[in-house]
């Protein structure tokens, strides 16, 4: 069944292809096009149809998704490498989700280590600034004029 709506999907398009972009085209209902074909080329927007209701489209205007999937080798190819993208995508997201629920992990085990150890670290210094504050400045020694340099008027 597959077969024949990729098939049909593929001579709809080729018909559509030397039309111009954005005129309406009679839709001839001699074509030889179902109704899955109708419905699978109005979920991936291959045509523009006069109307939603499959029995009462009267025009169909050509797009340029539907003339790119000519381009790429026919509906088949076109949609089942999309399924392929989808499914390597789906694996990807997966793959990366492990990844992220295990760094998770890891951070949140080294939180509350990494937590405590800088709570500390600010505790020193807090204790360690007051300290500084509270003690006597002490007196410069004794023999710190030894350590100035006499200047030029003094000798």
């Amino acid at each position: 069944m597959e077969k024949i709506v990729y098939k049909q999907i593929d001579e709809f398009l080729e018909r559509l292809e030397n039309e111009s972009f954005g005129m309406k085209i009679p839709f001839d209902r001699s074509w030889p096009i179902g109704t899955a074909t109708i419905k699978a080329m109005m979920k991936h927007e291959l045509a523009e149809f006069g109307t939603t209701e499959i029995a009462a489209i009267d025009v169909v205007k050509k797009n340029l998704k539907g003339a790119d999937v000519l381009k790429y080798g026919g509906y088949e190819k076109w949609i089942t490498d999309k399924e392929n993208d989808e499914k390597e995508k789906n694996r990807l997201e997966r793959e990366k989700l492990k990844y992220d629920v295990g760094n998770a992990k890891r951070i949140y085990k080294t939180y509350w280590l990494t937590f405590w150890m800088a709570l500390i670290a600010f505790a020193i210094s807090v204790i360690l600034g007051m300290k500084q504050l509270l003690e006597k400045p002490s007196q410069p020694p004794a023999n710190t004029q030894s350590l100035v340099k006499p200047s030029n008027e003094e000798k």
